[in-house]
């Protein structure tokens, strides 16, 4: 006797047995299923091939509970693991970023520097034609 992964029903080779007409069979029908009262579950073309494959059977209702246990960790493993590896790219990234951060403001530093050094000079040069047009203008008004 093998227990479907599916109902929990007991089944011969073949789909799990149903117990309306029409292949369906409500999920609470069975003792202790998982599935609300009132679901009404179709078995598929997929789960007659699990079902046929062997890789949805299970001798017994506690191989079944120890296959759940054993997915069941290797889930929360693989979420475990894809938080990390979320958390480290998101370190890296951070990382990259401050770094690149870091050499902009060192550019916009040098731009600023660049720019200041340029306001100076063209205060200089304005400096210097405000005095030659001074000097041109005192140079005409005396020669005249």
């Amino acid at each position: 006797r093998r227990v479907a992964a599916r109902g929990g029903a007991p089944s011969s080779a073949g789909p799990p047995s149903s117990g309306a007409a029409g292949g369906t069979r409500e999920a609470g029908a069975t003792r202790g299923a998982l599935v609300p009262a009132g679901v009404v579950h179709t078995p598929t073309a997929a789960d007659a091939a699990l079902t046929a494959s062997g890789i949805a059977d299970f001798a017994s209702v506690d191989e079944l509970v120890t296959r759940n246990r054993q997915l069941l960790q290797l889930t929360r493993r693989l979420v475990a693991d894809a938080e990390e590896a979320d958390a480290r790219r998101e370190r890296d990234l951070d990382a990259a970023v401050g770094a690149r951060l870091a050499d902009i403001q060192k550019e916009l530093e040098g731009l600023r520097s660049a720019r200041a050094d340029l306001e100076g000079k063209v205060v200089a040069v304005a400096a210097e034609r405000d005095m030659l047009r001074y000097m041109q203008g005192h140079g005409r008004a005396s020669a005249a």
